[in-house]
């Protein structure tokens, strides 16, 4: 009985260690696949801040550039009462 048990698992063996290769390689293909995501959205993430920044950028150009037009024309306004 003891020997039939024995040859059973040694037949087995080979049966049990490929499933189990096989679902570490699911797994290392469904962490592959998370990384790849979670780079994704890393990267469009990237792009949006980046596309913020040079919107905040332009918004304090013009800010700028309205501030010194109003600084001119009130020094001109000043200028013609004068």
């Amino acid at each position: 009985m003891k020997i039939r048990f024995i040859l059973m698992m040694l037949l087995m063996l080979p049966i049990l260690a490929s499933a189990q290769f096989n679902n570490h390689q699911m797994q290392m293909q469904q962490v592959r696949t998370m990384h790849q995501q979670m780079n994704n959205q890393n990267q469009k993430w990237a792009s949006e801040r980046r596309a913020s920044d040079q919107q905040w950028q332009m918004r304090s150009m013009m800010s700028q550039h309205t501030n010194k037009i109003q600084t001119a024309e009130n020094k001109l306004a000043k200028e013609e009462k004068k």
